[in-house]
């Protein structure tokens, strides 16, 4: 049995905390609907930080009505996403290597309310391929994040105890699932928008920068 308070393996969010795709996200949605006079409202941006594309699609895309199919208008987006950040590769400050140090030293996965395809397309602009790490994303769950559902689903892939997990966050909605799930928690405010919530984390932190494996062995000592 595992050892409550040892970490043993990481779990990392993607959007904001490992590239900063959010309001990226955000304006593609904002401008696609604005094609068919529709708005995002500012409680509705800030509600869908961290969400699954699922819920976003059922809480704000669909009440509106758009004669545009939600397939469409996803196809839309992700096309424009992809071209967007293959331009700017918008990594956040020690993302890349802080995946590399840790993955030589522990099992890490990736937790995040994107798509499959977004997340394989993220890592192949890190330089890393398919198999890399294991991922759980919206098409994974059935309840997305603040729900504990994306973590208890990634301990599982890691074969180890939530309590021997460090994951790290940018969103309220993201450190709600990984405190839920009874993971440890590390907030990185270098991609969280400058309102969040970030005080049930047990630790934030500017960037990634300082990640290191000392920092992980440390964490819970």
């Amino acid at each position: 049995m595992e050892i409550a308070g040892l970490i043993k393996g990481i779990l990392f969010d993607l959007d904001n905390t490992l590239i900063a795709t959010e309001a990226v996200a955000e304006q593609l949605l904002s401008d696609i609907l604005a094609a068919f006079g529709a708005t995002l409202t500012p409680a509705e941006k800030k509600w869908m930080v961290g969400r699954r594309w699922a819920d976003i699609v059922e809480q704000v895309i669909s009440p509106r009505k758009i004669p545009l199919s939600e397939d469409a208008i996803m196809t839309q987006l992700l096309d424009r996403k992809d071209v967007l950040i293959t331009k700017t590769r918008p990594f956040l400050p020690g993302a890349i290597s802080a995946l590399d140090c840790l993955a030589a030293h522990y099992p890490i996965g990736i937790v995040t309310g994107s798509f499959r395809r977004e997340v394989l397309f993220v890592l192949r602009l890190m330089g890393k391929d398919a198999d890399f790490c294991p991922v759980v994303s919206s098409e994974d769950v059935t309840r997305g994040k603040p729900d504990p559902e994306p973590y208890q689903r990634g301990a599982r892939l890691l074969h180890l105890l939530p309590g021997n997990i460090l994951v790290f966050e940018d969103s309220s909605a993201g450190i709600a699932s990984a405190k839920a799930a009874g993971c440890y928690c590390v907030a990185v405010r270098a991609g969280a928008y400058p309102d969040a919530d970030l005080s049930r984390a047990d630790r934030i932190i500017d960037t990634l920068e300082i990640v290191t494996p000392d920092f992980v062995s440390r964490f819970a000592s």
